[in-house]
């Protein structure tokens, strides 16, 4: 959330790459690590690295369970346009 919580005026985006890599490596679930996976993707996009965030969503996709695919695919649609989706969690999912 440090990348999509809008009150964080600058997001330290070197402390949320890191901690959504160790998130993908301690992933169990392929769920999990296609959530944590969108997660650095955000990140690659908003520090500039549009391709490496169209990989990395790719793969969220293609791990993604069936009640997120559709969100995953949406969100890589947004990537290949160049253009940054507003938040998963931000669609009705957010946290209390």
């Amino acid at each position: 959330m440090i990348v999509a919580d809008k009150s964080i005026e600058r997001p330290d985006l070197d402390l949320a790459q890191t901690l959504a890599q160790r998130a993908i490596d301690g992933a169990k679930e392929p769920a999990q690590k296609s959530q944590c996976m969108d997660t650095l993707a955000r990140v690659k996009f908003m520090r500039g690295s549009k391709e490496e965030a169209i990989a990395l969503e790719q793969q969220a996709v293609d791990l993604a369970g069936d009640n997120e695919k559709d969100k995953r695919q949406r969100t890589l649609a947004r990537y290949k346009k160049g253009e940054l989706p507003v938040a998963d969690w931000r669609e009705g999912d957010a946290p209390n």
